[in-house]
């Protein structure tokens, strides 16, 4: 992915899923992503998101 500044974890987390949902043509994932101490008085800030490829459903319709 190289080097890239993000202002929220969701567009990491974002990216992380589409990267991997197009590389290894994966049907569903779940990508967990938190940034410990990035708010003041916060433990730990994260995101949670899961994505199902729509393009991988339809192609195994077809077959």
């Amino acid at each position: 992915m190289g080097q890239k500044h993000f202002y929220l974890i969701e567009d990491v987390a974002n990216l992380i899923a589409n990267t991997l949902m197009e590389k290894f043509c994966i049907e569903w994932i779940r990508v967990k992503v938190s940034k410990p101490g990035a708010i003041h008085n916060a433990f730990n800030v994260g995101v949670c998101i899961e994505r199902q490829n729509k393009m991988f459903i339809k192609s195994l319709k077809k077959d």
